[in-house]
């Protein structure tokens, strides 16, 4: 069973195939069911049966087992648990929170590589995105393994948190020479630990200090109102 990134819910996951052995559109439809097919379109149910009824499996319907919505993958030739292409093509967009928008689209930039099977790309733009949000914390020293202890000593990451970066960089960092970086033989599972990983790292740098801050400026507008509640007087005996 393939696992990809569903354009739709962004989560990694594992896609249920449609039987191929039972290509009728009416199949395909009950499979789907009526509102799922609608959302595919008729032209491209019509599309997969034909194919299904020649055996052409390079292209194949899925279903993301996270939110349960169809999607088409296009599947390796040689390696049929690879996945080549995903459609509808990611929708996902770069965070609102990750304030410095390079380290944002090099995330997104990963991810997208992860759901067409470009692991090395992934794992490479993960340590981008990692590297620039150690520099936009204030980190100084040049080296991407410094910058990481840099943050752990300042406090912005928690000494847990450091050593899962550590592990990101480990497993992304690219060497002097092809071949002697370990990323020829980096699996997609690999792949999607090192996202996966990363987002945790951003996610505490960035995203829960914004969610902080937006909750603690409800609270203080709430007792600001409260204030200016007049209390009600007692009524006299």
């Amino acid at each position: 069973m393939p696992s990809a990134t569903c354009p739709h819910c962004q989560t990694p996951s594992h896609m249920t195939y449609f039987p191929t052995a039972d290509g009728r559109r009416d199949s395909l439809i009950i499979w789907l069911g009526e509102e799922m097919a609608r959302s595919v379109g008729v032209d491209a149910i019509k599309l997969l049966a034909r194919r299904f009824a020649v055996g052409d499996d390079s292209w194949r319907l899925g279903r993301c087992e996270n939110c349960q919505k169809p999607v088409f993958l296009l599947l390796d030739s040689y390696y049929p648990e690879k996945v080549n292409a995903v459609y509808p093509s990611s929708r996902m967009k770069p965070h609102a929170d990750i304030t410095k928008r390079e380290v944002a689209l090099d995330y997104v930039e990963a991810r997208l590589c992860l759901s067409v099977g470009a692991f090395k790309g992934a794992a490479v733009l993960c340590r981008r995105a990692l590297q620039g949000a150690a520099i936009d914390k204030g980190a100084k020293k040049d080296k991407l393994v410094e910058q990481l202890d840099e943050l752990v000593k300042t406090g912005k990451l928690t000494a847990d948190l450091g050593r899962l970066a550590h592990n990101v960089r480990q497993l992304s960092n690219y060497g002097a020479h092809p071949g002697e970086d370990g990323l020829d033989d980096l699996t997609g599972e690999e792949a999607q630990a090192v996202c996966d990983l990363t987002w945790q790292i951003l996610d505490h740098l960035y995203v829960v200090p914004a969610k902080s801050a937006r909750i603690e400026k409800a609270i203080q507008t709430k007792k600001a109102r409260m204030k200016k509640v007049p209390l009600s007087k007692s009524p006299n005996p």
